[in-house]
This record gives structure tokens, sequence and C-alpha cells, in this order.
């Protein structure tokens, strides 16, 4: 299921689309994020970096979880 978007109007909420809940549902809400601590170049380098592994990970350049954990020192 998608997100509700909601605008507040004179201190209510209101959702410009009908809800996909019945009456009397109860819901709790949370401000959305701007954004995150990151600057443009951080971002970019940090999607570049997802890119590349992803890339790596479907030509089966991948190592299993436990392997990673093993090197690193860590128990499952």
């Amino acid at each position: 299921m998608k997100g509700i978007r909601a605008r507040v109007v004179n201190g209510r909420f209101v959702v410009d689309t009908p809800a996909p809940f019945p009456d009397g549902t109860e819901l709790d809400f949370q401000i959305a994020d701007d954004g995150d601590e990151m600057d443009e170049a951080e971002q970019a380098a940090l999607d570049a970096a997802l890119s590349k592994a992803w890339e790596e990970a479907k030509a089966g350049k991948a190592h299993p979880l436990d392997e990673v954990l093993k090197r690193l020192g860590k128990p499952k």
C-alpha cells in the first residue's frame, strides 16, 4: 500500500483521497523526513557505490553473508 498524503488545515488533517480503512480505524502519523544530512556530492557517491555493488552482485561477484562476517571476525 502506498502512503496517505494529508495536509493540515486549521489544525486538522485533511486527506484528499478516500481512506482504504473502515470507519473507526486509528492511525499514528509521523512527520516525513525531508532529507538526511548528506550533501549532494555525498549522496551521489553513495548512489554510485550502491549501483556498483548491485552490478557486481548480479555478475556473481558477491560473497555470502556468513563469509563476510567471518572475515570481519563477527559471529552470525
